[in-house]
């Protein structure tokens, strides 16, 4: 059996090549250019968006990270007593680090946010800033005398003697500073 064939003018439609007909193929094609253009410069922004949050997110996990681990160390070098000391390894992430005498607060600060941590011992910043791949702790008698809270290098890290500053028994703590003592 055979199919029948259609009409003679519905082919001349679908095959004719007349100047209207091209132009608006033309118009058509270019309405579909623009709509694809659109839609991946939509899909660009979002993607850009979701990068950055990502991007965020790690950093602020890395911060997190690396103060749960200083605090730690920070803990176990107090406990352990003089001679003990740690280096750190830290994320190329800039960030600061602030201590809280009255609350013992360890805090580290990001960007846009900061993450504390309690902690069992005085801990004494001798940098609070500028840290780059490395942090460095070490036992040290804190003065209880003097300084800004046990947030500079100024607040009496005790010498040979185990006195802090204004000669008074200094107690024991933990010192973090950037450069290696």
């Amino acid at each position: 059996m055979q199919l029948p064939r259609p009409p003679r003018q519905l082919l001349s439609f679908f095959l004719s090549s007349s100047r209207p007909r091209r132009g608006q193929l033309t118009a058509e094609w270019l309405m579909l250019l623009l709509l694809a253009i659109s839609l991946l410069a939509i899909a660009s922004v979002a993607i850009s968006n979701a990068s950055a949050a990502q991007t965020s997110l790690a950093e602020r996990n890395m911060l997190r990270m690396e103060l749960e681990e200083m605090g730690h160390y920070a803990d176990e070098i107090c406990v352990m007593g003089a001679g003990n000391a740690r280096t750190v390894a830290l994320a190329p992430v800039a960030f600061n680090l602030s201590y809280d005498e009255t609350s013992h607060n360890l805090t580290i600060r990001g960007r846009n946010f900061a993450y504390s941590r309690t902690q069992l011992c005085p801990v004494e910043l001798a940098d609070s800033n500028g840290y780059a791949d490395r942090a460095y702790l070490q036992y040290a008698e804190l003065g209880s005398a003097g300084g800004n809270g046990g947030t500079s290098a100024s607040s009496g890290i005790g010498g040979p003697s185990g006195t802090g500053a204004a000669g008074q028994a200094g107690r024991p703590g933990t010192s973090i500073s950037k450069s290696h003592p």
